[in-house]
């Protein structure tokens, strides 16, 4: 065989041998498995970061979809499931809010968030500190004393507040003397402003209030 016909052949066979050594393919990645993936997200949005205790009804929502389960723990003994839940609480305080949540793996991942809760037990004075109401809340009533310090007396205080965070009371003072307020407390649930009618032997007389939690 002559130089040239060696040659030849050799440039012939040297596409097949590239692809033998390549695989029919072509070249393969090497054998490296993915990274698992971290734990789900369990970040939730709190409707409102303050509430009125037998009041305010809150709703929490976790910002993730689609997840297997979720798992609430409202800091108070009690507990929901699902992406999301409401809850409202009976009694003041501040409460550590937690959510558990497992993804189609089983893989869980969890986070938390504060809340403060308020009630109306406080003494509520006006701007002027002519009235001072001291108030106790049961659910959604509340029982009191109202000091009227312009005119030295005191009276028993009956009224209730509703989901629009509206109040309502009465006084009774002495024979001949009362009052009625109707007002609302504002969204810091420190304040509260409305109208006070002061009724004198059934002469009404009216206010601007301005209470403020003591």
């Amino acid at each position: 065989m002559t130089t040239r016909k060696i040659w030849q052949l050799s440039v012939l066979a040297l596409p097949a041998f590239m692809l033998a050594a390549c695989g029919d393919g072509g070249p393969v990645a090497p054998d490296h498995p993915n990274p698992p993936a971290g734990p789900p997200n369990a970040s939730f949005s709190v409707s409102q970061p303050l509430a009125l205790a037998s009041v305010s009804e809150i709703t929490f929502t976790a910002n993730t979809g689609g997840l297997a389960s979720y798992e609430w723990d409202f800091g108070d003994g009690s507990n929901a499931s699902g992406q999301t839940a409401r809850k409202t609480y009976e009694r003041a305080g501040s409460y550590q809010v937690a959510l558990k949540v497992t993804d189609a793996r089983g893989t869980s991942g969890s986070s938390s968030s504060s809340l403060v809760v308020k009630s109306l037990d406080a003494l509520w004075d006006d701007d002027a500190q002519q009235y001072g109401v001291k108030m106790t809340q049961t659910g959604r009533s509340f029982r009191g004393r109202t000091v009227f310090r312009a005119r030295g007396v005191t009276g028993a205080t009956t009224g209730s507040v509703d989901n629009d965070l509206r109040i309502k009371y009465s006084t009774d003072y002495v024979p001949g003397l009362s009052d009625s307020f109707e007002g609302r407390l504002d969204s810091n649930l420190d304040r509260i402003t409305g109208k006070l009618t002061l009724n004198v032997f059934g002469v009404p007389f009216g206010f601007n209030m301005n209470f403020v939690r003591k």
